[in-house]
């Protein structure tokens, strides 16, 4: 990231002193290829916030369709899918993503590690005691025993996270495994 501020300063700077020294014409085809190279001088501060930004606007979409709740694994694919050739890596979404609630609030993001090591984000509107209540209500549906892959049918959730999902109101108290 520091590398891409040296990147946008110096092209500012090389704009600058060009379109001083040139004509318009030469400033617009050296504007044109700095643009190109994907370092326009005149980005605001809120590049820094590109890749949250990014990641919630991807997830979001697909959260609706999975109860409100992505692993990280799919965040990470969904990114780069929708950013074509310009990756990132995983430790860049996992960077950001344990820093979105703080950096980019409006994202309605938090992300949550459970005690597996399950990396997931999750609406912030998406507490773990609402988790276990609709967990709760919905047991009531299923007398023989609600399994972790009935469940992420039922919730749309993918299987892992569902399994943690229901540990985690196993260890809250709201229901018991028979085993």
């Amino acid at each position: 990231m520091q590398h891409a501020k040296d990147l946008k300063r110096l092209a500012s700077e090389a704009s600058s002193k060009i379109e001083k020294k040139t004509n318009f014409d030469e400033a617009t085809k050296l504007r044109g290829m700095i643009m190109s190279l994907g370092l326009e001088e005149n980005l605001d501060e809120t590049c820094e916030n590109q890749i949250e930004a990014e990641i919630a606007r991807v997830a979001h979409p697909i959260m609706r369709l999975q109860g409100g709740i992505i692993s990280l694994e799919d965040i990470y694919c969904a990114v780069n899918r929708a950013r074509g050739t310009q990756l990132v890596s995983h430790e860049e979404v996992l960077l950001e993503s344990r820093q979105i609630a703080q950096k980019y609030p409006q994202g309605g993001l938090v992300f949550q590690r459970y005690s597996s090591g399950v990396k997931v984000l999750k609406d912030a509107s998406l507490s773990d005691e609402i988790i276990a209540e609709r967990i709760s209500s919905l047991i009531l549906d299923y007398p023989d025993g609600l399994s972790p892959d009935a469940y992420a049918i039922k919730s749309s959730l993918s299987p892992i996270i569902a399994k943690e999902q229901l540990l985690m109101t196993e260890q809250y108290g709201r229901i018991c495994r028979d085993e």
